[in-house]
């Protein structure tokens, strides 16, 4: 036998690590799914966590990723909903100096004036958005603009501003005109516009407002709202639970990735091979007949082919302690908003009592950017003709106590409770409550109604209730009053 000749036994064991290496060099359909979900659960969480170590310098990746979350994740995205809109923003104007005002007539026409300006804010709806967008993302940017015909207010990307000063409690800011291209040009307001135009050609580089890229804004048309009043830059209110929200997602997308291995199946299909496991046959020939079986499976199923015997290992099945992780991590996040569960699960109940209770705590957080919201409008009205003697007021309502508070008020009408309090309390704004009182008054409407008759309406001597002798028992006194 020549020197590199080789043994049948090595023939077929080479033929054997051939087939074995073209088989292994094949990624499985399950390997190739359980692999990818894996890159995107690490990808996820670990950003998160990366992002958290310092919230409000990476303000704008929170955002994007709290935007992503609240997309897909219901318990957040009502949890929002709910906090910021609790309040009722039922709300009245008062005037600021009553001393100026020497007649009615003058005072009524100012007031009516002032109300028909007041609906052009459209202040309910502007308030409930302002702070569910202040929740959302921790910050908004808004332009004030007015045509004359309607109030516009322009939302300018967050990824292009920061809070630059501050004037009394409102908070002014800066945008970056860098950011501002041809194509998004026309949806910002009029004076950006200029602005942008400006910057491009060059004109902005001895303005006193323009320093490290950003213009200066005046606060009288821009202003910012945020969650850190004293921050350049704020992070989501609830960037807090975006972890335990990723967790949750990543447990849920195991429990369908273990359903799907659970439910996958395997074909084996068995080569010739002698005693010793070696395949019998040639390696190209038992390839063409793995690939012609594996070509015919249908979806979730494989096939694979080896001279050795494949047994069934069922691993332990953790579907019931990932469904604890979850539930633990969803009381984790009611825990983390401070909201009660019971609002949004029927799972936990809580008594009426307490429900009550937590609506008032969870009321706070939206007073408290109401306050904000009130400071602007009643500085922004110093410089409204029809508005400047009068301030804006919000109730104290919520979705909780809205009619108990009404109720209150007008049992309170007789004394000194403001009646203006007490209409805007029973949802009306400040131009509804004013029409409906004055048409009612020139209609008589009082007029026209009649109280139905009752015992407690008849003065006549056959009205009220009838005495014990009219009931036909002469053996009770009567109780008319006679002696």
């Amino acid at each position: 036998m020549e020197e590199n000749e080789k043994t049948p036994e090595q023939l077929k064991s080479e033929n054997n690590m051939n087939f074995a290496k073209k088989m292994s060099s094949e990624i499985s359909s399950i390997d190739e799914l359980m692999k990818k979900i894996s890159t995107r659960r690490k990808i996820t969480t670990d950003k998160i966590e990366t992002l958290m170590e310092d919230p409000n310098k990476n303000a704008t990746a929170l955002q994007q990723q709290m935007e992503v979350m609240r997309a897909c994740n219901g318990i957040l995205k009502e949890i929002m909903f709910y906090k910021s809109n609790l309040p009722t923003f039922d709300h009245y104007l008062l005037v600021d100096d009553v001393s100026k005002y020497k007649t009615k007539d003058k005072l009524e026409k100012d007031y009516l004036k002032a109300i028909y300006e007041l609906e052009r804010y459209n202040v309910k709806i502007f308030s409930r958005w302002n702070i569910e967008e202040v929740l959302r993302k921790g910050e908004l940017y808004i332009f004030k603009e007015d045509d004359g015909e309607s109030i516009n207010y322009f939302k300018i990307p967050n990824s292009q501003c920061k809070i630059t000063y501050m004037k009394g409690m409102l908070q002014g800011y800066s945008i970056k005109l860098s950011e501002i291209t041809e194509k998004t040009k026309p949806s910002y307001p009029m004076f950006i516009q200029k602005l942008y135009d400006k910057y491009k050609n060059g004109k902005l580089k001895n303005d006193k407002n323009y320093v490290d890229n950003y213009y200066k804004l005046p606060i009288e048309n821009a202003v910012a709202f945020s969650i850190d009043m004293y921050e350049s830059k704020s992070a989501p209110y609830y960037s807090s639970l975006l972890l335990d929200l990723s967790r949750i997602e990543d447990l849920q997308t195991l429990n369908m990735d273990s359903a799907a291995s659970d439910n996958f199946k395997l074909i084996h299909q068995l080569l010739p091979s002698d005693k010793n496991g070696e395949i019998t046959i040639p390696f190209e020939t038992a390839q063409m007949y793995h690939l012609a079986v594996k070509n015919e499976m249908p979806p979730g199923v494989t096939a694979v082919s080896t001279p050795y015997k494949v047994e069934s290992v069922t691993l332990t099945n953790n579907s019931a302690k990932n469904y604890n992780y979850i539930t633990d991590l969803k009381n984790n996040l009611y825990n983390g908003s401070g909201v009660d569960s019971s609002l949004f699960n029927s799972e936990n109940k809580s008594n009426n009592q307490n429900v009550i209770y937590s609506g008032i705590i969870d009321s706070l957080l939206a007073f408290n950017l109401l306050e904000r919201i009130k400071l602007w409008l009643n500085f922004d009205f110093k410089s409204n003709k029809y508005l400047k003697n009068f301030r804006i007021v919000f109730c104290n309502s919520t979705s909780y106590n809205q009619d108990a508070k009404w109720q209150s008020a007008v049992n309170n009408s007789a004394t000194y409770n403001g009646r203006l309090e007490m209409l805007a309390l029973g949802g009306k704004s400040p131009l509804e409550a004013y029409s409906t009182l004055k048409m009612e008054s020139l209609l008589g409407i009082d007029e026209l109604i009649y109280p139905l008759a009752n015992a407690h309406t008849q003065s006549s001597d056959k009205g009220g209730r009838p005495t014990t002798e009219e009931n036909g028992d002469p053996n009770i006194a009567s109780t008319s009053g006679e002696n």
